[in-house]
């Protein structure tokens, strides 16, 4: 008799189901008239009273479900707000100043939002430096409302609207525009509806030309750095005047010439400023703005 030993294997399949919840920063402390750093990751920094001094430390997070990331209430005033890190908000304005005042507005890290404005304003802030990134996905990045004011605001670093909108939305005043570093939007770098004093600008010849759409600033100037890095904008839907200067910080170089700095506007928009001359040392040399175009 032949016995046939059939072998029988069961194969056991196992299914792991991982299961993963989302962990949640703590609230932030709220900031009321003291100096603080921030070293741990939290969401909602609510800055409060007169003089608080914030600083978020490099690798922290700031953010939040719903709301704002972080803002100044109505009866801050004098603030200093430095960022080293990063705040962002997914689903709404990032840093938002409801009243009060903002002494010093400095973002060397980043301050993002995907699906609104990462700074909205409708107060005063004082000195706004960005060496860092403020990036909104779909609105702005800078929004000032009309009630806003910012006295300085130097950017040498990224300022981007990266889907739909522009990278600053002026509704209220800004005093002093310096841009050295990239300022781009969707649609425009610039809107402008009401006053900008003075933009200084550098970006153009060696990356792509600022775009800028409405009011035209007070005085427009460019600023030079070498024969191949000097400020470019394009000009859209224009209204009023403009004085064109070179800035006192440029490098000119004698017999050069530098192309297209200004597009999309007419001799009749440009109230002064088609020549001058420009001192650096014992250097003096005389420039000319020609329309190229007549």
């Amino acid at each position: 008799m032949n016995i046939k030993l059939s072998l029988l294997f069961l194969c056991l399949c196992s299914e792991i189901v991982l299961c993963t919840k989302q962990s949640l920063a703590n609230p932030c402390s709220d900031v009321d008239g003291t100096t603080e750093v921030i070293t741990a990751d939290c969401k909602n920094l609510r800055i409060k009273g007169a003089n608080s001094n914030v600083t978020i430390d490099s690798n922290i997070t700031v953010d939040t479900l719903s709301g704002n990331a972080a803002n100044t209430s109505n009866g801050a005033t004098n603030a200093i707000i430095t960022n080293n890190g990063k705040i962002y908000s997914p689903t709404n304005r990032t840093f938002r100043t409801n009243a009060g005042t903002v002494q010093e507005l400095i973002n060397n890290g980043t301050i993002e939002a995907t699906t609104n404005s990462a700074i909205r304003s409708n107060s005063t802030i004082t000195t706004l430096t960005n060496t860092g990134t403020i990036k909104a996905g779909d609105k702005w990045a800078i929004h000032l409302r009309p009630s806003g004011i910012i006295t300085t605001l130097t950017n040498t670093g990224t300022i981007e609207a990266e889907q739909a909108g522009d990278a600053i939305r002026n509704q209220g005043i800004i005093e002093t525009l310096t841009n050295t570093g990239t300022i781009s939007g969707s649609t425009f770098g610039i809107v402008n509806s009401k006053t900008i004093t003075t933009l200084n600008n550098s970006q153009g010849a060696s990356s792509s030309a600022l775009t800028y759409d409405g009011k035209l600033p007070t005085n427009y100037n460019i600023i030079v750095n070498s024969t191949s890095d000097f400020g470019k904008i394009t000009f859209s839907s224009v209204s009023g005047t403009t004085n064109f200067g070179v800035d006192s910080s440029s490098t000119l170089v004698a017999d050069t010439t530098y192309s297209s700095v200004i597009s999309g506007l007419s001799s009749s928009e440009i109230a002064s400023g088609t020549s001058g001359s420009h001192v650096d040392g014992s250097l003096r040399l005389d420039w000319t703005l020609i329309n190229s175009s007549g």
